[in-house]
């Protein structure tokens, strides 16, 4: 299934790219495009779907214009239309329009109204609570990302799960994150794994790492910090856990120094914060999870 995602994500960008959002508008030309650039494993499948969503239920358009007119509700609206009129599972057609929504611009201007229960994966709305940081997550790329923030037309995303292990820095030496090996890979390796129009989004195409700063805000902060502790370990650890790439819980790193500039803070399996951190070469199997974030444009172009 996440390959058939992934294909029609392709073939979104692809078309997009190519042809200009104005073919999302035009049923014809746009099929013709499917049917031109969509082949492999699960093609009709892909070409059934965006047909039906971007020609029948014009997804496209829908999603471009609520964000003009602050429909914080389009996107679960399409979606249901699409699982209720054409037979799909919900997560099916949800996953559709949040490909779709994501290179519409879709974001509503506000979803403070919306129950917690109820928000749309695409509606990005202001998190700072830990309550609220566990609630919001959406789709960009190839991953799922919490959203953290919201201001001025931009977004805080932090990746759901960790992308990989690996040190912070190949060598053991006193260092800071901008001149991190682990720096260079998200702004080079991880990057390219994004579409050039998904990187036009990213606020000055950079990727980093939470620092402690920012996990205490929009995790929640229990004040521990303030009193001089190396670790943090209080009620908000729950919230801070993160699941690695084998599907179990691990641990992740922060850009925050450690006790010294060749430590590195991380958040442990448990959730909690050792501000002392590890040697910032720890490898092998015991290496550090990796967590990116990034401020996403949420602005037309």
């Amino acid at each position: 299934m996440q390959n058939m995602y992934d294909a029609m994500s392709d073939a979104l960008q692809t078309i997009y790219g190519r042809f200009g959002s104005d073919i999302f508008g035009n049923p014809n030309r746009f099929v013709s495009a499917l049917n031109d650039l969509v082949t492999g494993v699960d093609s009709g499948k892909v070409k059934n779907l965006l047909r039906i969503a971007v020609c029948d239920l014009n997804a496209f358009t829908r999603l471009h214009k609520a964000t003009q007119t602050g429909d914080i509700y389009a996107a679960l609206k399409i979606s249901k239309e699409m699982s209720d009129d054409f037979m799909l599972p919900i997560e099916i057609s949800t996953e559709i329009v949040n490909r779709i929504a994501s290179l519409a611009g879709f974001h509503p201007v506000s979803a403070e109204a919306l129950p917690s229960n109820q928000i749309p994966p695409t509606a990005i709305r202001h998190s700072t609570s830990a309550s609220q940081a566990s609630s919001n997550i959406v789709r960009f790329g190839k991953y799922d990302w919490r959203v953290l923030s919201v201001q001025n037309g931009r977004a805080l995303m932090l990746c759901e799960k960790l992308i990989i292990k690996m040190p912070f820095h190949n060598v053991l030496t006193n260092i800071t994150w901008e001149n991190t090996s682990l720096c260079k890979y998200l702004n080079t390796v991880f990057l390219n794994t994004f579409t050039k129009i998904e990187q036009s989004r990213i606020m000055n195409k950079n990727i980093f790492l939470l620092d402690i700063d920012e996990v205490l805000q929009y995790f929640g902060d229990s004040g521990q910090a303030k009193s001089g502790k190396t670790l943090i370990d209080d009620r908000f650890n729950i919230v801070r856990k993160a699941i690695g790439i084998d599907g179990l819980p691990a641990w992740w790193w922060l850009r925050s120094s450690g006790e010294d500039t060749d430590f590195a803070a991380y958040v442990s399996v448990s959730g909690m914060i050792h501000m002392d951190g590890f040697l910032v070469n720890i490898a092998g199997g015991a290496g550090g999870g990796v967590r990116p974030a990034l401020w996403l444009n949420l602005t037309d172009k």
